[in-house]
């Protein structure tokens, strides 16, 4: 089974595939509209910006988000007059990317672990498809889903390159690097560590001048674009109110002075050791196994290149190092972003992070297990060291309480603790013993799959059963009903629709986010007709009907010169009084 017959290879994960497929598309005929606030709004907003639909006024009062995944969203508005089938279709393109990384994620275990037996690692890809926050991400049209796709192009590029490789893989993980920068900023620490890689490439001779140069080509063509488009898109399409927003540079000078304060230097510390003891907790441990094996090959990376520097040595890279290197660098790198990002937490999910760092995570999880299973007794020192590392991260978290006061938890920024969070809440020693117990009978599990690979059916099934159950459960009992929650604001769109006869269309803020909320449903469900923004001060001005949202203190303004001619549970409709 090492070799498995090249027919039976393509027929196992081809149907593994479809079983991916369907599981990613199960949940979207349950799913309506943005759910996550103000994230999604942000996204479908330079999606219309790039679509010429007017959002203007929405978006500017939102953060900038990044634009990559908005080039996405743009044709859908063309294509489609129905919001709803819009947003599906956006789940379709996330369930296709994810399945798509499946054999991408096959290509790059057997180029790292080339001994290995292909079963397992075919179904150690599989289970780490599954991992819960890849499948619930799915089911939100943000930028998640899109990273995470590009992280294993990144993954495959890097795992891949060689002297004897054509120049069109180079300028592939170029465009793969600039692009998922693009895509969101904090994926700047992926960007360094693929850059580095390719560096140490160069040096150590792997990789010839040509290629090196074809990669750094199109990535510097690409943020060069980037340096013009970015600015345009904050002046159009958010009107430049949002530059300054939580998601860009400027957003992070302040995070990054209290650094130099004992508080800052405490409560950053608490959270870059939460943010690893979730996703050593989430993962069953497989990710911190990997994190152990890809720091010590990457290290071998290192000196060969150093030795090459000084002429010492004229080892080249092999495609192991130089991926290890790679997966070691970013995640170190993004979770220390996400952490100094997260430096004022208020919200336990923020104390444990994990959405940032989650687009890493099914590489690590796929890495972790085939060493598991293909490492025999081998694997003893990285186990160790890797239950070390979860009780020395707990041990830390355990003290969050002495430097924050968390209170609420967003199931969708740290989905794997969920469970935790409202059964037994966020207990450090309680989640270490039962990550510690599981990861248990997973390594003994492992020990019989050296022995003989078909019984990696077992833990690769029972990791990838677990993880979808619970994914599913997510979606269903968390998303779905916030989606119909918010679906109701499709009875006032049709309303104002029906009988707007050609008038402007006005939503009433009063600068809370509950009731500022119900914008962005309003303006995705209208679709092509702006929805203008107004406070109290610019009602006078206002020429057509007026939408509120659970906003007594605007109705009873709108009362003096206004009349209510429709509502829906917390919405009404106002037009100004005729005579």
């Amino acid at each position: 089974m090492d070799r498995i017959k090249p027919y039976l290879e393509k027929i196992i994960l081809g149907a593994l595939c479809v079983l991916a497929l369907l599981v990613y598309v199960r949940n979207i005929p349950l799913m309506k509209m943005p759910c996550m606030l103000n994230d999604e709004i942000g996204y479908w907003s330079v999606g219309a910006y790039f679509s010429g639909t007017d959002w203007t006024s929405v978006a500017s009062s939102v953060m900038y988000y990044s634009y990559g995944y908005g080039l996405i969203l743009a044709p859908l508005f063309h294509i489609f007059d129905n919001a709803v089938m819009m947003y599906r279709t956006a789940l379709l393109i996330n369930a296709v990317m994810l399945t798509a990384a499946l054999p991408m994620a096959y290509s790059v275990g057997r180029r790292i672990f080339p001994s290995a037996n292909r079963f397992v690692v075919m179904l150690s890809c599989f289970a780490a498809m599954m991992y819960p926050s890849v499948i619930v991400q799915g089911n939100v049209a943000w930028s998640e889903t899109l990273l995470t796709f590009m992280v294993w192009l990144i993954f495959y590029c890097v795992s891949a390159f060689d002297e004897n490789r054509r120049i069109w893989l180079f300028l592939l993980g170029g465009f793969a690097a600039a692009f998922t920068y693009v895509v969101h900023q904090r994926t700047l620490g992926i960007v360094f560590a693929c850059i580095l890689a390719v560096l140490c490439m160069t040096v150590t001779k792997k990789i010839k001048l040509r290629q090196f140069f074809a990669f750094v080509g199109v990535f510097i063509a690409i943020l060069t674009a980037h340096s013009f488009i970015k600015p345009l898109v904050i002046e159009n399409a958010y009107l430049g109110a949002a530059s300054l927003g939580a998601n860009d540079y400027s957003g992070q000078f302040g995070k990054i002075k209290l650094l130099f304060t004992a508080d800052g230097i405490k409560s950053f510390i608490v959270i870059f050791a939460g943010q690893f003891f979730y996703l050593g907790a989430a993962s069953l441990l497989t990710a911190f196994v990997a994190g152990v094996t890809s720091v010590h090959e990457g290290f071998s990376a290192v000196k060969k290149t150093v030795a090459k520097i000084f002429r010492k040595s004229e080892e080249k890279l092999s495609d192991r190092e130089q991926t290890m290197l790679f997966l070691a660098v970013a995640c170190v790198a993004t979770v220390f972003i996400s952490s100094l990002f997260h430096i004022e937490a208020t919200r336990w999910d923020q104390l444990v992070y994990g959405r940032y760092n989650e687009v890493l995570i099914a590489p690590a999880i796929m890495t972790g297990l085939i060493t598991l299973f293909m490492c025999g007794k081998k694997i003893l020192i990285p186990t160790g060291i890797s239950v070390l590392a979860l009780g020395g991260t707990g041990f830390v978290l355990h003290f969050a309480d002495r430097v924050f006061t968390p209170e609420t938890f967003n199931m969708m920024c740290s989905v794997c603790f969920y469970d935790y969070y409202n059964n037994i809440g966020v207990s450090p020693l309680r989640i270490f013993l039962i990550t510690l117990g599981i990861f248990a009978v997973l390594a003994l599990m492992a020990l019989a799959v050296k022995k003989i690979p078909v019984l990696a059916v077992i833990p690769a099934a029972a990791m990838s059963v677990a993880f979808f159950s619970y994914a599913d459960r997510m979606v269903y009992d968390v998303i779905r009903p916030v989606h119909d929650a918010n679906y109701t604001a499709i009875n006032v769109v049709n309303f104002v629709e029906e009988n707007r006869d050609g008038e402007n269309v006005y939503f009433l803020r009063d600068g809370s986010f509950y009731v500022d909320r119900g914008k962005g449903f309003c303006q995705f469900l209208m679709k092509d007709t702006p929805l203008i923004c107004v406070t109290p001060d610019g009602l006078d001005d206002c020429n057509g009907v007026i939408i509120t949202m659970a906003n007594p203190d605007g109705e009873k303004l709108l009362e003096e010169n206004h009349e209510k001619i429709y509502a829906y549970n917390e919405y009404s409709v106002w037009e100004k009084q005729k005579g």
